[in-house]
């Protein structure tokens, strides 16, 4: 029954997948903590390895057999340590140049460089920058966390926990091995904490659904069963209770040939990096949301018009929505990026901005205030209001020859690039759509 039991937890260990290019962070009991992640373990004695990448660990000071401290410059040293120090604030600035304070110790016949965080009577707390594996066991495991994915990522392998009640689907933030799972959902964006008790079970999926699971896994694994054969590919669903057992995927081109094995039929498990992951980064918006170089928020604008005196129409900005409505930029070269559905026809157009048009041209109201204000008080004349427009027309758009070339990223993003020819104002029309978006082109920072 304790096999058994033992089994499961293990099994539960490997299910989550792993975060992108980001390592998790393994605590284990002693207070040793790892980045990396769990790569073999063994379902029949929880004979564990963890791969790693950096470490912190608490020697004890009988087991160092020999030490020495010195300053290193932070540009000789490697760029795991330059990043960490950084981070952390544990550059020192002398004369100028930049320096680590590192310790070299030799423990267990190992000569590693550590920076020391702690240094006690009975024993060293230390960080090291070095990538290897430990040999431990599944029990001395306390928790397992890894970060939220960066928003911007377009490959990952998205986390599933089942219960008999519901269904999370996001990322696994941190799991206490037996005892409990907490998942960011990516559906409603919230942080819900489960209960080993209540889980049914727990997989993976793909998070694009455009890509093949195969380039979106930052690791694969080598399931070794019980007849001396190995399967390799991914338990995307790993079942508890009564059904306990793995769901396991193997490689079939761009799919997959899915086979259920029991957890007595597995012997060992271990984890690798997938040569074939690579992490692809773009731009991630709300739904109907647009932007400029990835910067300023696009707003519609609120477009009328008037008819002129050959009887085409006139379009004009609403002038008491000006400075929500128009988007500046100072360079010439400019990228939109957008959410909204059937951006196709798209016309960019220069627009000019006319000076001290009377207001009553394009609100007759106020010429009748006027007027009636007038007959009231003849002797004093009310002031002819005005307002600066920003106007086209549609032999503006349809005839221009500026051109905005499309393109359409793998997560549904439409992309707009141009370049604007000369300082001044644009409009930018999505012709189906019927929307417009007015840009300002100074090459002067707005003040």
């Amino acid at each position: 029954m304790k096999m058994h039991k033992l089994a499961i937890l293990l099994a539960l260990m490997f299910t989550p997948s792993l975060v992108h290019a980001q390592d998790q962070t393994i605590t284990l009991k002693d207070g040793s903590v790892y980045e990396g992640f769990i790569s073999r373990v063994n379902y029949r004695n929880g004979a564990t390895e963890i791969t790693y990448t950096c470490l912190t660990k608490q020697i004890p000071v009988e087991n160092i057999r020999g030490r020495r401290t010195e300053k290193r410059e932070l540009e000789s040293l490697p760029t795991g340590w330059q990043d960490w120090a950084i981070k952390e604030n544990k550059v020192e600035v002398i004369g100028g140049k930049q320096y680590l304070p590192l310790t070299t110790m030799i423990v267990n016949n190992q000569s590693l460089d550590w920076y020391i965080l702690v240094s006690g009577s009975k024993a060293v707390t230390a960080f090291a920058v070095s990538n290897g594996t430990e040999s431990i066991k599944a029990s001395d495991i306390e928790s397992i966390r890894k970060k939220n994915r960066e928003i911007t990522l377009l490959t990952d392998v998205d986390d599933i926990i089942q219960t008999d009640a519901i269904t999370y689907c996001g990322v696994i933030l941190e799991q206490y091995p037996g005892l409990s799972y907490t998942i960011w959902n990516k559906e409603d964006k919230s942080v819900h904490k489960i209960d080993y008790a209540e889980i049914r079970s727990v997989g993976k999926s793909r998070y694009n659904q455009q890509m093949s699971i195969w380039s979106q896994t930052p690791y694969l694994e080598r399931l070794r069963l019980n007849d001396r054969t190995t399967a390799s590919g991914l338990i995307i669903e790993n079942e508890f209770g009564t059904k306990s057992g793995f769901l396991f995927a193997e490689r079939d081109g761009e799919g997959m040939n899915i086979r259920q094995y029991a957890l007595a039929d597995a012997v060992s498990l271990e984890r690798f990096r997938n040569p074939d992951y690579t992490p692809i980064y773009d731009i991630v918006l709300g739904e109907n949301e647009s932007r400029i170089n990835r910067d300023s928020l696009l707003v519609d604008a609120e477009i009328q018009f008037v008819y002129s005196a050959d009887s085409n129409k006139v379009f004009y900005l609403n002038p008491d929505k000006y400075e929500e409505a128009v988007t500046h930029v100072n360079e010439a070269d400019i990228v939109i990026e957008t959410s909204l559905e059937g951006v196709s026809d798209v016309f960019l157009a220069a627009a000019k901005k006319l000076e001290n048009v009377p207001l009553s041209i394009i609100r007759p109201e106020e010429a009748d205030a006027r007027t009636k204000s007038s007959r009231k008080n003849s002797r004093k004349q009310e002031p002819i209001k005005t307002v600066d427009l920003i106007t086209y027309t549609y032999a503006t758009l349809f005839e221009s020859v500026l051109a905005v070339n499309t393109s359409v990223s793998m997560n549904g993003i439409t992309k707009l690039e141009c370049t604007l020819p000369e300082p001044g104002y644009y409009v930018i029309y999505l012709r189906w759509l019927n929307k417009c978006w007015v840009i300002d082109y100074s090459q002067e920072p707005k003040k």
